[in-house]
């Protein structure tokens, strides 16, 4: 009897023995995720604040007369909401800067102020710009002043700029230059030479340039007759998304021209053009659906084709449509009936249920959480290299470990000159963090783990309200 009750003793013990354990690993796991939290907050808070204080030393700069400052300030206020959601684009601040700076002789600046002119239709005052920059060399500029000349039939200036544009490598620069040169504006007709640079510009990605070339090989005109090298160049081009390619590209599937017939390929292609309100492929598209080449045939989705592509002026589709319009009726009946038996068929479709999962402790967590630790430390570092924030000229690696101290440790507030407040801000949040430190390594339960959250939680909603404070005003609380 005595031994059946040590054996039964034995095996509560053990039983208490693994319940511990589990409770001390769920508490463990617990602690760590609370510390990651709070390194995530801490990691979200120094990019806020670094690129705060980027902008004010650059703003500083500017206002001391420093060009490339000035550019800097022009381009936040011309195209930095289109990576900071939170500026707004103002164009006369922008022009405001750009003047400044090129003024002095910034290139750049110069480029991007008569962008601006040109997008306020200032046509001559673009000009002006452009051409500052265009003389120095600046192969944009050169491109933008040769198709203000085009925009006033000026060919000849417009061939000049270009070309020497292209020489540069400007891949829209070689693509137009192209163009003239096929039809003969501001220069001699040479194929030949508008041949040269349409490949210059497609071996360079452009897709405009690679349909061109297609056609040139699909027709022979200036190059020998060669399908496959027509099917080539579309195909880059119908990949970037180029309408006129996606539509040649889906006729030569569908002819079977440099390519294995495949009228599914065709309709793909032809599909992908005619998303793109290209009216040539939606009649085409329609002529597949009305024909059931490559797709079930549908007459329904046939004259919707047709109907999208005549809406255009597409003289084809416009007689298919009024060929097919007497049939729309019954088409209409037809597809009524077909989605009766479709919902008849949907309601008596089975329901699915979720599945069940059992949640499994392992080491997999500590990895990711590793990981996640690992990639957020680099993705601080690289924000805080990225600007110089404490010293202007001084040390970036300093800079970018200083910011790992913003956000709930309030050492913004020291750069902001509020040294009061930093100093409680940074106190609290010190003993907030060891409390947490001191209870996750610990092996005694204790209080410490929610006296560091209250803590750390507290200093986390001033340093938000500090955030949304210098995002929208520029101005701390408290």
């Amino acid at each position: 009897m005595s031994k059946h009750l040590n054996v039964n003793e034995a095996a509560a013990n053990d039983s208490r023995a693994m319940e511990a354990d589990t409770i001390s690993k769920t508490r463990t796991h617990l602690k760590c995720n609370i510390v990651l939290f709070f390194f995530i907050l801490l990691c979200f808070s120094a990019s806020i604040y670094s690129q705060q204080a980027s902008d004010y030393h650059y703003y500083e700069a500017a206002e001391r007369g420093d060009a490339e400052a000035q550019f800097h300030m022009g381009a936040y206020y011309d195209i930095g909401y289109a990576i900071n959601n939170n500026i707004t684009r103002d164009l006369a601040q922008a022009m405001f800067w750009y003047r400044k700076a090129a003024e002095q002789g910034h290139v750049d600046a110069q480029f991007f102020l008569g962008s601006c002119y040109k997008e306020t239709k200032d046509i001559t005052q673009a000009m002006f710009w452009y051409r500052k920059a265009a003389e120095r060399g600046n192969a944009r500029a050169q491109f933008s002043l040769g198709i203000c000349y085009g925009e006033t039939k000026d060919f000849v200036q417009e061939v000049y700029w270009c070309h020497k544009a292209a020489e540069q490598g400007h891949a829209k620069a070689q693509h137009l230059l192209g163009s003239c040169y096929y039809h003969g504006e501001g220069v001699t007709k040479d194929i030949t030479q508008a041949i040269y640079w349409f490949r210059k510009a497609a071996e360079q990605e452009n897709a405009g340039a690679q349909y061109c070339l297609g056609i040139h090989y699909y027709k022979g005109e200036g190059v020998t007759k060669d399908y496959v090298q027509a099917v080539y160049w579309y195909r880059k081009a119908a990949e970037q998304g180029s309408a006129d390619a996606q539509d040649n590209l889906g006729f030569c599937y569908y002819e079977g021209k440099g390519v294995t017939q495949d009228h599914t390929q065709a309709v793909y292609w032809y599909r992908k053009a005619a998303e793109q309100g290209y009216a040539n492929a939606q009649n085409n598209l329609g002529y597949c659906y009305e024909s059931g080449k490559g797709v079930i045939k549908d007459e329904a989705q046939a004259i919707s084709w047709y109907r999208k592509a005549a809406e255009q002026g597409h003289t084809n589709a416009q007689s298919n449509l009024e060929r097919l319009e007497p049939q729309r009726q019954q088409t209409s009946q037809q597809q009524q009936v077909s989605q009766r038996q479709q919902t008849a068929r949907q309601g008596m479709q089975s329901q699915a249920y979720p599945s069940h999962y059992k949640k499994k402790s392992n080491g997999t967590g500590w990895v990711i959480s590793g990981i996640i630790i690992l990639v957020l430390a680099i993705v601080a570092y690289s924000l805080g290299s990225s600007n110089r924030i404490f010293f202007y000229d001084g040390n970036e690696n300093t800079a970018s470990t200083l910011c790992f101290f913003l956000g709930i440790f309030g050492i913004h507030r020291f750069y902001a000159g509020k040294i009061g407040t930093g100093i409680l801000m940074l106190v609290i949040a010190s003993i907030g963090l060891t409390c947490i430190l001191v209870d996750v390594f610990s092996n005694d339960a204790g209080g410490g783990l929610a006296l560091g959250i209250i803590l750390l939680a507290g200093m986390g909603i001033w340093a938000f309200v500090d955030m949304i404070g210098i995002v929208n005003s520029g101005r701390y609380w408290g």
